[in-house]
């Protein structure tokens, strides 16, 4: 009787040891599995956030260039003399000539007043080296490779709508283009803002 006792008992250590194993390997290979799961969805997670970033620095940036046309239609609204007599016109690519004179500290025709709001406005796209001197801040950070245009529905008459484009470089990256066709992803971003005299 001992004898059988001693074999059944060896028989069931060792079931329960070969047990024990294969319950200790698979909860092995599920904690594998698990952290395998965990960091896949870490990844997917960490990209996320990285569109994210991305995706809220352009509307950042958007933000920052429809603050700047707007700035520049409400002087062109407050000055419908200037804004008729095209003093606010801008070719794209082309900064605006100096002003003839400061109109900050002296009193100008609408003429003069458009041409030296334009130039002022038109310096903080600049950096602070070519800017005008009353550059109050530089975009240049915001909106790089900013750019802008001031164009006049064609035909210019009286009624014509005028077009600020503010244009700049959203990937800091070398791109070709020169418009802002949003399908081209060598183009750059823009900002249209279109003022009715």
């Amino acid at each position: 009787d001992q004898c059988q006792w001693s074999a059944i008992d060896l028989e069931a250590q060792h079931m329960n040891a070969s047990h024990w194993c294969r319950q200790s390997c698979l909860s092995l290979i599920e904690v594998l599995i698990s952290l395998v799961v965990i960091g896949i969805g870490l990844l997917g997670v960490a990209g996320l956030q990285t569109t994210a970033v991305q995706s809220n620095y352009l509307a950042y940036q958007y933000s920052m260039a429809a603050r700047l046309a707007e700035n520049l239609a409400e002087a062109m609204r407050s000055n419908r003399s200037g804004l008729l007599g095209n003093a606010y016109a801008l070719e794209l690519g082309s900064p605006p000539d100096a002003p003839p004179i400061d109109c900050s500290n002296a009193s100008c025709t609408p003429e003069q007043l458009g041409l030296w709001q334009l130039a002022d406005w038109y310096s903080m796209l600049a950096t602070p080296e070519e800017g005008f001197e009353t550059t109050q801040a530089s975009l240049t950070d915001a909106l790089p490779m900013a750019q802008a245009s001031v164009t006049c529905a064609d035909p210019c008459d009286d009624r014509s709508l005028r077009v600020i484009t503010v244009l700049w470089n959203a990937t800091r990256r070398d791109i070709e283009g020169t418009g802002c066709d949003p399908q081209d992803a060598d183009d750059l971003q823009c900002v249209r803002l279109a003022v009715s005299p």
